[in-house]
């Protein structure tokens, strides 16, 4: 190749590079909806929604996740973590707010489909020696509902402390 080809291709490059990096920053949102929806519906939520409201390089915000009808709703959640928890698919702490459930007599199967969204053993990613994330929840209402009977709600905040030895909870 002569010199001027050489720079020409170096140009065309760099500029394609910068291209993609731009679409990746444009992008990112609605990629990262796109690619949760598809991870819910491979997993047993076809009809699940969500809305990616923030992505920083230490935080993500989602809002109005709604797994499915008569399935459970969250308002909001935030996952933060450092870059090296993304490297690790580790996420420190969760924030739940607006957790809405209907436990009836639908709930063990709907149990099983929730169990197959955490990873292997339950873990926050990161490997089995990984500690889980820290989980606050702020305005959940749990509706027990059971055939003749009248309808039970009860509403709590709570931690579920999942990278503490044992693992803690206070509600």
């Amino acid at each position: 190749m002569s010199g001027w080809r050489t720079g020409r291709w170096l140009i065309g490059a760099a500029a394609a590079s910068v291209a993609a990096v731009g679409a990746v920053v444009v992008w990112r949102v609605p990629l990262a909806e796109r690619a949760a929806e598809a991870y819910l519906a491979a997993h047993g939520f076809p009809e699940a929604s969500l809305a990616v409201s923030r992505i920083e390089p230490r935080r993500t915000v989602i809002r109005d996740l709604v797994l499915g009808p008569g399935l459970p709703v969250v308002e909001r959640i935030e996952a933060r973590y450092s870059p090296s928890d993304i490297l690790d698919l580790r996420v420190r702490e969760i924030d739940v707010d607006g957790l809405r459930v209907t436990l009836d007599d639908r709930w063990p199967a709907m149990w099983a489909r929730l169990e197959g969204l955490l990873p292997s053993g339950g873990e926050s990613g990161g490997g089995s020696d990984s500690p889980g994330p820290k989980v606050e929840m702020t305005g959940s209402r749990l509706m027990l509902r059971h055939t003749g009977a009248a309808d039970v709600t009860v509403t709590f905040d709570g931690i579920l402390d999942l990278s503490a030895d044992p693992a803690r909870a206070a509600f």
